[in-house]
């Protein structure tokens, strides 16, 4: 009788070419414990303000809701999605704490960056439109 059980020919060991103990082992067990993102390397990264961090939080809320408890990869993917808008949420509220009292806003820099290179434009947006006035512009 013709045995069809799988089997390899020779038993699974790891041929590394350092042993992982000593240094090698120091060195693989910081690697795994790295962060992903280190501000202190990496950076400064965009934060979102609080009221796209909120709306994203709510919808993640949303989202993930009616997640099954019980299905391992549910709970997987609800944990990832909840943990990125956590986390925007509070660096959000982070960088709002941050900013002192009368410093100008995001919305504020993004209408002096207009009107300084795209003087039409913001001629443009300033001029009444037709459908408020009742009436054709320009």
């Amino acid at each position: 009788m013709t045995d069809h059980s799988a089997r390899p020919s020779t038993a699974a060991t790891s041929r590394c070419a350092v042993p992982l103990n000593g240094t090698a082992a120091v060195a693989a067990r910081d690697a795994l414990a790295t962060p992903l993102y280190d501000p202190a390397t990496d950076g400064p990264h965009w934060i979102p303000p609080v009221d796209i961090a909120l709306a994203s939080a709510r919808e993640a809320l949303a989202r993930y809701e009616g997640h099954n408890i019980h299905s391992h990869g549910q709970m997987v993917t609800a944990a990832t999605g909840l943990d990125s808008a956590l986390r925007s949420l509070v660096g959000a509220l982070d960088a709002e704490a941050a900013q002192p009292p009368g410093a100008p806003d995001d919305a504020e820099d993004a209408r002096q960056f207009t009107a300084r290179h795209f003087p039409t434009v913001t001629e443009f947006l300033a001029a009444p439109s037709a459908a408020v006035t009742g009436g054709e512009t320009r």
